[in-house]
């Protein structure tokens, strides 16, 4: 009597489970479920192909997010052409075009100065508020077309209502999407399964009359196979990280190798000085016993002279 081999269901990656579950519905279909006496559970395993249709669907990005990336460069590109037709008009500084430059450049500069260096809504609440200003002041508005600024103007405002349009969109359709809790649905189709098992098991003592031997060799082949899948991972996963260890290690052994290296070649630089300060006091001792050989000389001549007295005076 054999039994199902046990796997373990939950090393098995989120794409790899919903195609055990379909293929261990197959094979157990294939047997009559209702003649192995497992259509309820068999039923339950059935269930959870909806469920596993959720694990597979990935989303990605919204087909929206190109064209708003688009639109937020171009708001960008227009919003920095403005910045500098402005600063350029201050610095020509000609009388036709100085008035304009007085009224319409603050604008400008608080708004539109540095826009790339802000954050998405930063920039999406400082566009808007450009524009507030604008339509509030016609003064400003009149300087800017009047310095031939009009069209960079049109396909700024242009850019942004097609920006916080398409925006706006994204996020609706986003949160239509179904919430789903992955971690659960794993769960529960791990349960499903490892109770599927259990009971084919068990009830080949209990149903002693039904053969349930192919159902198994069958199912004990196709889990040795994801079995296979899961150890080959874990092999691929440990070399990586010895790998990764190793390379480690070297980097020490390296950084301890420079680290001497540097300490010898400091050492050596030292040496020339101890030794030169050794033969200073080697010579130093010399050079005070020849001075004091030389200071004692005349004294003992003196002595000589006092210990032997002239023979001229003593005859």
């Amino acid at each position: 009597m054999i039994k199902i081999q046990k796997i373990a269901l939950t090393k098995l990656l989120k794409l790899e489970l919903p195609q055990f579950v379909k293929q261990v519905t197959n094979c157990i279909e294939k047997y009559n479920p209702k003649a192995l006496k497992l259509q309820d559970a068999f039923q339950f395993l059935v269930e959870q192909h909806p469920k596993m249709s959720l694990l597979i669907a990935p989303y990605g990005p919204h087909p929206l997010t190109e064209r708003l990336d688009l639109l937020h460069r171009k708001r960008l590109k227009y919003a920095a052409a403005i910045t500098l037709q402005m600063n350029l008009y201050r610095r020509i500084d000609i009388e036709e075009t100085r008035e304009l430059v007085r009224i319409a450049h603050p604008l400008v500069r608080i708004h539109l100065h540095y826009l790339r260096q802000n954050n998405l809504p930063v920039i999406d609440q400082t566009i808007s508020s450009f524009f507030n200003q604008l339509r509030d002041n016609p003064d400003m508005q009149h300087a800017l077309e009047a310095l031939g600024l009009k069209y960079y103007l049109d396909e700024l405002r242009k850019a942004d209502s097609e920006h916080l349009e398409l925006s706006v969109k994204r996020l609706h359709e986003i949160s239509q999407r179904p919430k789903v809790n992955i971690i659960a649905i794993q769960r529960e189709a791990q349960y499903v399964l490892r109770s599927l098992f259990e009971q084919i098991n068990f009830y080949q003592f209990t149903y002693r009359d039904v053969d349930y031997s192919p159902l198994i060799a069958e199912l004990n082949t196709l889990i040795a196979r994801f079995t296979g899948l899961i150890h080959t991972r874990a092999t691929c996963n440990k070399t990586s990280k010895k790998k990764a260890e190793a390379k480690l290690v070297e980097a020490e052994v390296a950084a301890k190798e420079h680290d001497q290296k540097m300490l010898v070649s400091e050492n050596n630089s030292r040496e020339p000085s101890k030794e030169s300060e050794l033969k200073k006091e080697r010579i130093q001792p010399t050079i005070t016993n020849k001075k004091e050989t030389s200071e004692e000389g005349p004294l003992q001549s003196l002595m000589r002279i006092l210990k032997f007295p002239d023979k001229s005076e003593t005859s």
